[in-house]
């Protein structure tokens, strides 16, 4: 999930429509200041049922749980002994931003091929325009949040405007979708 301004109450309401026992890790890079960083995601364990936390460097991705990008980090993936692990660096920032949706997107793409799904929220500018093309040249599938429920309509129209967005959905429309994408791939 990559969400930028208005993100906070984005993410919130997309990780209460997955529900409890979403069956698959979550990363989200949403662009925030380094003091609220840690508030948002104490906010966020107080208000929905998937546990949040700020990654951490080597972690192993856990199923049901939400990993955001610690503020001035970007989130990255590596495979170690079949286990998928959280990276953290301080490489330079892509278009001004670290974290950057485009970073951890094309991360996510390479670990997880045809598997990834790429999200895109609310936000000013372009971040995850690229990412997104990374996901759907490795045959993942991308949604991006419609301008109807925007707080700002620029990232998800960047990369619609580009032609790497599969569905343009509302807010209230992503979760039940990522729903039944999943029980489609399971069948």
């Amino acid at each position: 999930v990559g969400v930028s301004t208005g993100g906070p109450k984005s993410v919130q309401t997309l990780l209460e429509s997955l529900g409890e026992n979403f069956p698959l890790p979550i990363l989200i890079t949403q662009h925030i200041d380094t003091t609220f960083d840690k508030n948002m995601v104490s906010w966020l364990n107080k208000t929905v049922n998937i546990p949040s936390a700020l990654a951490e460097d080597r972690e192993i991705l856990k199923k049901g749980h939400a990993y955001f990008a610690p503020a001035d980090c970007h989130l990255t993936l590596n495979i170690e002994k079949n286990d998928v692990l959280i990276k953290l660096d301080k490489s330079a920032p892509i278009n001004f931003l670290r974290p950057a949706v485009d970073k951890m997107f094309e991360s996510a793409a390479s670990v997880f091929g045809s598997g990834c799904l790429g999200v895109l929220l609310t936000g000013m500018g372009s971040d995850g325009t690229e990412g997104c093309r990374k996901i759907k040249n490795v045959g993942g599938y991308t949604l991006g949040e419609s301008e109807e429920t925007c707080v700002v309509f620029g990232m998800p129209k960047s990369a619609q405007d580009a032609g790497v967005i599969d569905e343009m959905l509302p807010l209230y429309e992503i979760g039940k979708r990522i729903k039944v994408l999943l029980k489609r791939r399971h069948k």
